[in-house]
């Protein structure tokens, strides 16, 4: 199995092979490093203030959601631009910003609200009880909104931008030190809760497939080699979903790696391959992943070569180099440190974000920014499978918790008092 060190480009997080031979020892310390962040960092002290009361969470997030199912991003933006308006915010070319940005600005909470579910449902934002919980479409992607808004509130030294896109992002936070977005959550499990922190994007391209004797059936047989393609898995160096579930501590290296590669669910997250995204009696559109440590131009030839068929022409018509983020940055470790200062269920993984759609980290990475997306709401998977639907439900307790610690976190990090 080959496999790839990692180099991380500072001014564009762009994630890139180096090519000079590794030994497996070499490459075990990598795994840990990458996992682990490392040899022991310095103990983190975490601010513990008073945590907002339960009324103040759940009301945040009910305004949320009953705005975002009453009319989107734009009634989001004109709520926040209203509660924040004798602190100067307003809503500018599709993002509300709150605190400064201009200078170097240390801490940027972002929130990208083309990330929302499309929503429509007249009983939004509704408590019920048995147990107390928030019903409403798009409620738990927005939990990440009303804990930041709460934060930025509790401690001045941070700067909270709402965007619509990336385009307003770039206009609204010319740079910043570090970014923080709600891109993962906490998910519940039997012996441990899981908390994904997005620390990679990756890659891909798309491809469009025709052939040029319109023989329809050939092209659905050419698609279906280009989708049944897959790389090889690159354990260890990937940052692959759920890592968390190696049991403590990781001496035994490969005895797990040989368990994870046994998991089909693992593999899929540690390969690369190919989807068909359309097709039709004329054409095949496929999106290909990439994954850090391997060259799009690589994969698309890997793929190109699977297809095996000279008389199916295949064309590239998009491509995205993946970006990474080094987990050991200040905010893993301390919402880390929080975590375990309550519970020793939760266990902070990096995570690997693996849709078409690019993350928010992505493209202020690409800006030179250092990003990370994760808050430690905790959801059960079965609660999580409801997302987007008009009972999508939140626990009033576990939103309570989860704005504590990014209240307590921002706190750390900005070194309010």
């Amino acid at each position: 199995m080959a496999l790839t060190t990692l180099s991380t480009s500072p001014q564009t997080g762009e994630v890139r092979p180096l090519h000079a031979a590794t030994s497996p020892a070499l490459l075990i310390l990598l795994f840990l490093a990458v996992s682990c962040g490392g040899l022991p960092p310095t103990p983190i002290r975490v601010h513990e203030r008073a945590a907002p009361t339960s009324t103040a969470a759940v009301s945040t997030l009910a305004e949320l959601v009953r705005a975002h199912n009453a009319g989107g991003a734009a009634e989001i933006r004109r709520v926040l631009a209203e509660r924040w308006r004798d602190r100067g915010a307003a809503d500018h070319q599709g993002a509300v910003v709150v605190g400064s940005v201009e200078g170097d600005v240390p801490l940027a909470l972002v929130v990208r609200l083309n990330d929302l579910p499309t929503c429509s449902n007249s009983g939004a934002g509704v408590v019920v009880e048995d147990p107390a919980r928030l019903i409403g479409c798009g409620a738990q992607d927005l939990s990440a909104l009303a804990a930041f808004v709460l934060a930025a509130e509790a401690s001045r030294g941070v700067a909270l931008v709402v965007a619509d896109d990336d385009e307003a992002l770039a206009r609204a936070l010319p740079r910043a030190g570090l970014a923080w977005t709600g891109g993962g959550l906490m998910l519940q499990g039997t012996d441990i809760d899981v908390f994904d922190v997005e620390a990679v994007d990756v890659g891909g391209f798309s491809i469009d497939m025709h052939r040029p004797d319109g023989d329809p059936s050939a092209l659905v047989v050419a698609a279906g080699r280009a989708a049944a393609w897959t790389s090889t898995p690159m354990v260890p160096l990937v940052i692959a979903d759920r890592w968390a579930r190696l049991p403590r501590p990781w001496w035994n290296i490969e005895d797990l790696l040989t368990t994870l590669l046994a998991s089909p669910t693992t593999v899929a997250q540690v390969r690369e391959g190919c989807r068909i995204v359309a097709v039709s009696t004329a054409s095949a559109r496929l999106w290909c992943s990439v994954l850090p440590g391997h060259v799009v131009d690589d994969v698309r030839d890997a793929v190109v070569l699977a297809v095996d068929d000279d008389d199916t022409v295949v064309t590239e018509t998009q491509r995205r180099t993946p970006t990474a983020t080094n987990v050991s940055m200040a905010v893993v470790r301390v919402l880390e440190t929080r975590l375990q200062l309550e519970t020793s269920r939760a266990v902070t993984v990096p995570a690997l974000r693996t849709s078409m759609v690019a993350g928010t980290c992505d493209a202020l990475r690409r800006r030179g920014t250092p990003c990370v997306g994760g808050v430690p709401l905790l959801v059960h998977p079965v609660e999580r499978a409801r997302a987007g639907a008009d009972d999508e439900a939140v626990g009033v307790q576990a939103l309570t918790l989860m704005t504590s610690r990014v209240v307590d976190a921002v706190d750390t990090l900005v070194g309010a008092s």
